[in-house]
């Protein structure tokens, strides 16, 4: 018998899940002027590049990649800056993560804090961050500069991993050159994802590949997919580490679906 068909469903939940995150920053007072900002030029973006189709379809895959190039490599000049002249200050669950990351990485090895009873998710990624200061420790890098780095890898990987996606899957440049211009020219790039380090970038980064593994999963060969399926094990026990929860698990359900 075969397996009941339910196409769409994963573009559809997460389409929902978008417009309900915009519509509850929109409705929020203290955010909502920034969250209205961010709306604007976003659609400023889309339609800029809607009206400029025809000419940037004309635009070679070679003449692509150098701009690819230019652009990601202004992006990482402007990082390195914002992380240089205005460090952000951080508080809360992501303070308590660093600040009890920070303390194993020196060696006092104590968890004398309630706060890890109280949010046991969170004992993995301090864990696995205090392992990064310890590295960086034995690089005589400071926290700050080692924390700075690892934003700018994590944050840059994801939009490298997916402006490459794009460039496989997609024969126009419109769409590829859009999420370039989102990805680069508004605050994703240069505020939160960047500035602090918590759960929900590296999140991102584990849901990303997991999704890569199974759309190319079809066209790998039996060796490869032996590979493949080691990284999307490990990439799913990775994510649920740093967020346990059923989020990273939705792409499987919707390929097995399919």
């Amino acid at each position: 018998m075969s397996k009941v068909r339910k196409p769409m469903l994963l573009p559809i939940l997460l389409a929902i899940g978008l417009i309900l995150g915009i519509l509850s920053k929109l409705i929020n007072f203290n955010t909502s002027l920034d969250s209205t900002a961010i709306l604007l030029i976003s659609g400023s973006i889309m339609l800029t590049w809607y009206l400029l189709a025809p000419c940037i379809n004309r635009l070679t895959r070679q003449q692509i990649k150098w701009l690819l190039v230019l652009v990601l490599g202004l992006m990482l000049v402007l990082q390195i800056l914002i992380l240089t002249f205005l460090p952000d200050t951080i508080f809360h669950d992501p303070y308590r993560v660093l600040s009890q990351a920070d303390k194993m990485a020196a060696g006092k090895l104590s968890w004398r804090t309630t706060y890890f009873w109280r949010y046991p998710n969170n004992v993995p990624i301090t864990y696995l961050l205090a392992l990064w200061l310890r590295l960086a420790r034995w690089l005589t890098l400071n926290t700050n500069v080692a924390l700075a780095i690892l934003n700018i890898l994590l944050l840059d990987t994801f939009i490298c991993l997916v402006l490459y996606t794009l460039y496989q899957t997609h024969q126009g440049n419109t769409t590829l050159l859009g999420t370039l211009a989102f990805l680069t020219m508004t605050p994703f790039a240069y505020t939160y994802y960047l500035q602090v380090f918590y759960s929900d970038l590296p999140s991102m980064l584990v849901l990303l590949v997991i999704l890569r593994t199974l759309l190319f999963w079809p066209r790998r060969s039996k060796r490869q997919r032996f590979g493949s399926g080691v990284l999307l094990c490990t990439a799913v026990l990775l994510g649920q580490l740093l967020k346990p929860n059923l989020i990273v698990l939705l792409p499987a359900w919707s390929f097995y679906w399919d």
